[in-house]
């Protein structure tokens, strides 16, 4: 039942107070630790995570990042299950550092990250570590300088060593350079033109089928990661599609999620800072967006848009902590409990039945 009493105390926590960085980091702590000590018979990929783990030794299968670390603690005599609970403690650290970096409410954080994505980074621990970086990454952009940047680089880049979807993310920090170089009419009429081109993509491979866009992102390959190149990823390993109705489920959250980040940071009333922070985040929930014409080649991508809830989330608890900044507050409140809801869904639905019936192994409230 831990995971129960966390979310409600953190849920309830809130209510009353709403700088809550000490009960914030228990609560995450308590993830992590959950995401660590997962049943192995009843987690989907921790047998491969076991066998990859106990075969350190003979050569990369996952990027460097997670493979030279677990080799580092296999050749030191940690068992799988030791080493799992501590990389998932680790994440969930560094994730904890980057959301105080955004606000203060980290209660709410820790209560919705647990009701929505949280179960499937629990079975996908590289991702785990993957997002955490990146959100740790993303908070170094909120005051932008040359020397941010290159921070906010260098962590994203790492990131991608622990799961190399992790590159994709680097587009926030050129999404938030130009939001800081062009006028506002400028990068407002580019992201029109953004939309317009991802929409004109998404209709061209429904026109001319999957085949065809796979050939022209394989022409386009660069290096990632130890896994091999992205033409082989994209040919052999993620091309299975995805169905009509789980596309419209990611397609229609991370439009809610891009929608709430939107009007969160148009209903405040006045503070820089905040605008600073809200502005990052909405740079994310676009990015996101823009990458689901990639869900055409498979489910997988959408672990993309699974992260970029991250930012939704810390927009919210931005908004729980400093209501009275905001106008509209209802109108707000009604928009996020939307979002909120039908992300608990999607993200918990897509992976199928098997992942569903694991989730109360998770949670712990069956063995």
């Amino acid at each position: 039942m831990l995971f129960i009493f966390s979310e409600l105390f953190q849920l309830l926590y809130q209510l009353v107070e709403k700088r809550s960085k000490l009960v914030g980091l228990f609560g995450i702590l308590i993830l992590g630790y959950l995401a660590g000590s997962a049943d192995p018979a009843t987690t989907s990929d921790y047998d491969t995570y076991q066998m990859v783990y106990s075969n350190s030794n003979n050569g990369l299968y996952f990027e460097r990042g997670y493979s030279y670390l677990s080799s580092f603690f296999f050749n030191r005599g940690w068992s799988y299950l030791d080493f799992r609970v501590l990389f998932c403690i680790l994440a969930s650290i560094i994730l904890y550092i980057g959301v105080v970096r955004f606000t203060s409410n980290v209660a709410i954080f820790v209560f919705l990250y647990g009701i929505t994505a949280f179960f499937i980074d629990a079975t996908q621990v590289r991702n785990f570590m993957m997002v955490s970086l990146v959100i740790l990454g993303s908070s170094f952009l909120i005051r932008l300088n040359l020397k941010n940047c290159m921070i906010s680089v260098f962590f994203i880049l790492l990131a991608a060593e622990f799961q190399s979807i992790g590159y994709v993310f680097l587009l926030i920090v050129l999404l938030r350079v130009l939001s800081k170089t062009l006028s506002p009419k400028a990068y407002k009429y580019s992201l029109v033109a953004v939309f317009a081109l991802t929409a004109f993509i998404m209709l061209m491979v429904l026109i001319m089928g999957t085949g065809k866009f796979i050939n022209i992102l394989t022409k386009m390959s660069i290096l990632i990661g130890s896994r091999g190149n992205l033409a082989d990823k994209i040919s052999g390993q993620y091309t299975y599609g995805t169905t009509i109705r789980k596309l419209f489920l990611i397609l229609f959250t991370s439009f809610l999620g891009l929608l709430t980040t939107f009007r969160l940071r148009g209903g405040l009333l006045s503070d820089s800072f905040m605008d600073e922070k809200l502005s990052v985040l909405y740079t994310g929930a676009t990015m996101t967006f823009l990458c689901v014409p990639l869900l055409f080649l498979a489910v997988d991508y959408s672990r993309i848009q699974r992260a970029g809830f991250l930012f939704v989330i810390l927009s919210i608890a931005i908004f729980s902590e400093n209501k009275r900044m905001y106008k509209n507050k209802w109108i707000l409140t009604s928009l996020i409990i939307l979002t909120c809801l039908v992300s608990m869904f999607t993200y918990n639905y897509i992976w199928g039945d098997d992942f569903i019936r694991t989730i109360p192994y998770l949670m712990k409230i069956v063995r």
